[in-house]
């Protein structure tokens, strides 16, 4: 393999490549604390505890069942039965706003760089007081950035950048939305980076940022 080869493989992995993928799994929390408070060590030995199926009490456990009966309204009599043996109401194992829902994808993968896996990582551990100021500070950057720029200019910076968390869009993805040209959203993204680096704007940036950094570090 040439250098220029080399270069070019590792350009590619640089781009398109990510370091590792990361699974999210959605679980019911409030019926496997009961669970192991009542003394067991796993789904199947309080399967067969209670006497309902391990793929039900599983699919309790993962949110994909719901514990009413679609066809009469009722708490199936699986769901009645884990409660009776359990000794409890039916809002102590499962969150009252998805008693008649179920959760389809209960578990997502998704690709992340390591420096973005250290940063979600650390961002777990973060003290209470540390996290509240760092919510604040990104709460004050949305607020300013709203006050100089238009709303249809933030919504543009926000699908290009990927701000609050979301995606990154392409030129021509984010012209698809507004019903304009790649070259068009390039002018309008311009315009408001234009806008934020003046030298107010720039200060009260800063300011914002120094918050976060110091609570982050």
């Amino acid at each position: 393999m040439t250098r220029d080869q080399v270069i070019e493989c590792a350009k590619e992995r640089t781009t398109m490549s990510k370091d590792f993928r990361v699974l999210i799994r959605v679980k019911n929390n409030l019926l496997l604390e009961k669970i192991e408070k009542a003394g067991y060590d796993s789904i199947s030995e309080f399967s067969r505890a209670c006497g309902v199926a391990q793929t039900t009490v599983g699919h309790f456990v993962n949110m994909q069942k719901s514990p009413i009966n679609s066809h009469s309204g009722e708490y199936s009599q699986a769901f009645m039965k884990i409660i009776d043996f359990l000794k409890c109401i039916p809002e102590d194992v499962f969150p009252e706003k998805l008693m008649d829902k179920k959760i389809k994808g209960y578990k997502k993968e998704f690709k992340i760089d390591a420096d973005d896996l250290v940063s979600s990582l650390r961002s777990l551990t973060i003290e209470p007081e540390k996290k509240m100021i760092m919510d604040q500070a990104e709460q004050n950057f949305k607020t300013l950035l709203k006050e100089k720029i238009s709303s249809r200019e933030y919504e543009i910076l926000k699908m290009r950048f990927g701000l609050d968390g979301s995606e990154k869009y392409t030129l021509e993805e984010v012209g698809e939305k507004f019903n304009l040209s790649g070259e068009r959203v390039r002018s309008i993204e311009v315009g408001a980076m234009r806008k934020l680096k003046s030298p107010s704007t720039f200060r009260q940036t800063r300011s914002i940022f120094e918050d976060y950094t110091s609570a982050r570090n």
